[in-house]
Protein backbone atom coordinates (compact mmCIF):
# COMPACT_ATOMS: atom_id res chain seq x y z
CA UNK A 1 0.00 0.00 0.00
CA UNK A 2 2.97 2.25 -0.13
CA UNK A 3 3.40 2.81 3.82
CA UNK A 4 7.25 3.24 5.11
CA UNK A 5 6.63 2.10 8.95
CA UNK A 6 9.53 3.39 10.93
CA UNK A 7 9.04 2.06 14.29
CA UNK A 8 9.93 3.73 17.62
CA UNK A 9 10.77 1.94 21.16
CA UNK A 10 10.38 4.65 23.43
CA UNK A 11 11.81 2.35 25.95
CA UNK A 12 15.15 1.57 24.13
CA UNK A 13 16.16 4.60 21.90
CA UNK A 14 17.97 7.36 22.26
CA UNK A 15 15.24 10.47 23.02
CA UNK A 16 16.49 12.69 20.11
CA UNK A 17 16.29 9.81 17.97
CA UNK A 18 12.31 9.40 18.78
CA UNK A 19 11.52 13.07 18.78
CA UNK A 20 12.80 13.17 15.59
CA UNK A 21 10.89 10.37 14.31
CA UNK A 22 7.89 11.53 15.84
CA UNK A 23 8.54 14.93 14.19
CA UNK A 24 9.22 13.55 10.66
CA UNK A 25 6.34 10.92 9.84
CA UNK A 26 3.68 11.77 8.26
CA UNK A 27 1.34 9.87 11.42
CA UNK A 28 1.81 8.32 14.36
CA UNK A 29 0.42 4.68 15.32
CA UNK A 30 0.77 3.98 18.81
CA UNK A 31 0.31 0.33 19.85
CA UNK A 32 -1.02 -1.09 23.07
CA UNK A 33 0.58 -2.84 25.98
CA UNK A 34 0.68 -1.69 29.69
CA UNK A 35 -0.95 1.91 29.77
CA UNK A 36 1.29 3.39 33.16
CA UNK A 37 4.90 1.50 31.50
CA UNK A 38 3.74 3.27 28.30
CA UNK A 39 2.92 6.71 29.78
CA UNK A 40 5.97 6.58 32.06
CA UNK A 41 8.62 6.01 29.05
CA UNK A 42 6.51 8.79 26.93
CA UNK A 43 7.61 10.99 29.54
CA UNK A 44 10.73 9.94 30.53
CA UNK A 45 12.38 10.08 26.96
CA UNK A 46 10.13 13.29 26.51
CA UNK A 47 8.21 12.67 23.57
CA UNK A 48 4.38 12.88 25.65
CA UNK A 49 5.57 16.62 24.96
CA UNK A 50 6.07 15.97 21.26
CA UNK A 51 3.11 14.22 20.92
CA UNK A 52 1.28 16.65 22.34
CA UNK A 53 3.00 19.63 20.21
CA UNK A 54 2.52 17.51 17.06
CA UNK A 55 -1.35 16.81 17.71
CA UNK A 56 -1.90 20.59 18.45
CA UNK A 57 -0.36 20.98 14.71
CA UNK A 58 -3.16 18.93 13.04
CA UNK A 59 -0.70 15.59 13.38
CA UNK A 60 -3.02 12.24 12.68
CA UNK A 61 -2.50 10.15 16.14
CA UNK A 62 -3.68 6.60 16.40
CA UNK A 63 -4.10 5.00 19.35
CA UNK A 64 -4.73 1.17 20.10
CA UNK A 65 -5.24 0.24 23.45
CA UNK A 66 -2.46 2.00 25.67
CA UNK A 67 -2.10 4.21 22.88
CA UNK A 68 -5.40 5.53 23.32
CA UNK A 69 -5.57 5.66 27.10
CA UNK A 70 -2.32 7.42 27.43
CA UNK A 71 -4.01 10.61 25.86
CA UNK A 72 -6.87 10.73 28.35
CA UNK A 73 -6.20 13.52 30.96
CA UNK A 74 -5.63 10.33 33.98
CA UNK A 75 -5.28 6.88 33.74
CA UNK A 76 -6.04 6.00 36.93
CA UNK A 77 -9.07 4.54 36.42
CA UNK A 78 -7.22 1.56 33.81
CA UNK A 79 -5.92 0.52 37.11
CA UNK A 80 -8.20 -2.50 37.34
CA UNK A 81 -6.91 -3.60 33.87
CA UNK A 82 -2.95 -2.77 33.98
CA UNK A 83 -0.55 -3.06 37.01
CA UNK A 84 0.28 0.37 37.97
Amino acid sequence: MGLVIDEVDVSNIASEEIKYKLRNNEFIYVTGGNSFFLLQELKKSGAAQVLIDEINQGKLYIGESAGAIVLTNSIVYIERMDQP
